[in-house]
């Protein structure tokens, strides 16, 4: 019985390493079978787009003056201003949601007619920070919403029918400017023959908003005579109230720039 036993063993053994065989094949054979199955392998993942951060502007404003002082400088309620901004994406959001800071720069100029004859321009600078955030409804199509905080410096200067300055005044005021829109964009795009170079993309932007500020308080003071002139030409006077231009209005911006 022992002997009978022990001649059948190998055969036993054959069909169990036959079966185990059969059994680690079996599901390699079942996903080869199985219609639209595909292997997955690490090259075949999707490709990250690379990031494009920094957002180098130029932008530009329609600014709507609703304070009937404007008049006595410009015959045009509406004034464009200029000016640049960065901002750089600080935190990113389930992937399509981004936070972005930044700073920038705009400057809005006037020129006009007082007093029938006579000339005035008035400048007016603002330095801002700005708390962005966006969200890519697709790859090129991003709505965003803005807050913004700065100081505007406005400088005021007052000439006769000759262009001769007559007052100078100076004058700042803070601000707070919200506004709401949307940017579009290309593709991002990467040199291969300078893989060193940055990754750019383009982008154009269109939005609308409101800016609230205080007034602008001029206090004048006569301006200081083109040519040199003896001590005793001239008395010093007090400062002249020149008026108050409010500075709260809606705005529409658009933006032309690069990202990278």
């Amino acid at each position: 019985m022992t002997f009978a036993t022990a001649r059948r063993s190998p055969n036993v053994a054959v069909v169990l390493l036959a079966g185990a065989a059969l059994t680690a094949t079996a599901p390699a054979r079942a996903l080869a079978q199985t219609p639209g199955a595909t292997a997955v392998s690490p090259a075949a993942a999707p490709a990250v787009a690379p990031r494009t951060p920094f957002t180098l502007a130029i932008d530009t404003q329609s600014v709507a003056h609703r304070d009937r002082a404007y008049r006595l400088l410009s015959r045009d309620d509406s004034h464009a201003a200029g000016g640049l901004s960065l901002t750089y994406d600080v935190l990113c959001i389930k992937e399509r949601g981004v936070l972005a800071v930044g700073l920038g720069g705009l400057s809005e100029s006037t020129r006009g007619l007082w007093a029938t004859s006579n000339e005035s321009y008035l400048v007016v600078d603002t330095v801002y920070a700005t708390v962005l955030g966006r969200y890519a409804l697709r790859p090129w199509f991003e709505p965003y919403v803005r807050v913004s905080v700065g100081v505007a410096r406005g400088r005021l200067d007052l000439a006769d029918s000759n262009g001769t300055s007559l007052f100078e005044g100076r004058a700042s005021a803070a601000l707070v400017s919200l506004g709401g829109g949307f940017r579009v964009r290309t593709r991002p795009w990467t040199s291969l023959m300078y893989p060193q170079l940055p990754t750019v993309a383009l982008f154009a932007a269109l939005e609308g908003g409101f800016t609230s500020s205080g007034g602008l308080s001029f206090s004048g003071h006569a301006a200081p005579p083109a040519q040199a002139a003896a001590p005793t030409d001239q008395i010093p006077g007090p400062s002249v109230a020149l008026g108050t231009l409010a500075r709260s209005h809606p705005v529409v911006a658009f933006s032309l720039g690069l990202l990278f």
